[in-house]
């Protein structure tokens, strides 16, 4: 019971996936997505957001 109350938990809009990215993965994200900013995909914002996400902060 106990397990799928904290899996439940998790399942909610609000939850976030954790994903366990070495160091030089989470550089090659970052300036993947700096490329989009610079093509005009992406906002600054947009991209922020994201690169604190990717970095962990």
């Amino acid at each position: 019971m106990i397990f799928g109350m904290n899996t439940a938990n998790n399942l909610g809009p609000n939850s976030e996936i954790k994903h366990t990215q070495s160091l030089d993965e989470q550089i090659a994200a970052v300036k993947k997505l700096k490329s989009l900013v610079d093509e005009g995909i992406l906002s600054e914002d947009e991209f922020n957001l994201k690169k604190k996400e990717i970095m962990g902060l």
